[in-house]
């Protein structure tokens, strides 16, 4: 008898599936909309399958003619289902916060590039001429003004 599996956490994303697998160690192969992991009961490998907009596990519900029952690396269904979610969940927040940084960082180039032009402009309306140089990261504003 074969059954699907639903988790707490909707896997949506293929990718960072494939992440959460190679995380825990599960050797897994990627046919079309098929993660086809390298754990093997009755009716062969057993596989998330994309249906419905997610990734469900399908699997044999008696768990018979696992390939690594009893040994090491085996882990019950249970157990192996709460590390890709544990390892899914924990790739998510790292993208989150990557993209987080991502958008400070843009943030704080646009503060400072209008900054860069509110300065520009007072000091050329003040009569200054304006020479911009570079040292690293750091932008220096030269003001000039001739007077005589």
């Amino acid at each position: 008898m074969s059954c699907m599996i639903k988790s707490l956490t909707p896997f949506l994303n293929r990718d960072i599936l494939a992440q959460a697998l190679t995380r825990i160690g599960c050797e897994y192969t990627i046919q079309g909309d098929e993660i086809i992991t390298g754990r093997k009961d009755w009716h062969g490998n057993q596989t998330f399958i994309f249906r419905d907009g997610k990734y469900l596990f399908q699997h044999d519900e008696t768990q018979l003619n696992l390939s690594n029952y009893g040994s090491e690396a085996y882990k019950p269904l249970r157990n192996f289902l709460e590390a890709v979610e544990k390892e899914y969940n924990a790739v998510c927040r790292e993208i989150t916060e990557a993209e987080e940084q991502a958008r400070l960082e843009r943030e704080r180039k646009e503060y400072v590039e209008k900054q860069k032009e509110a300065i520009i402009a007072k000091a050329k309306a003040q009569g200054y001429s304006v020479r911009e140089e570079k040292a690293g990261d750091k932008v220096k504003l030269v003001l000039r003004r001739v007077t005589y």
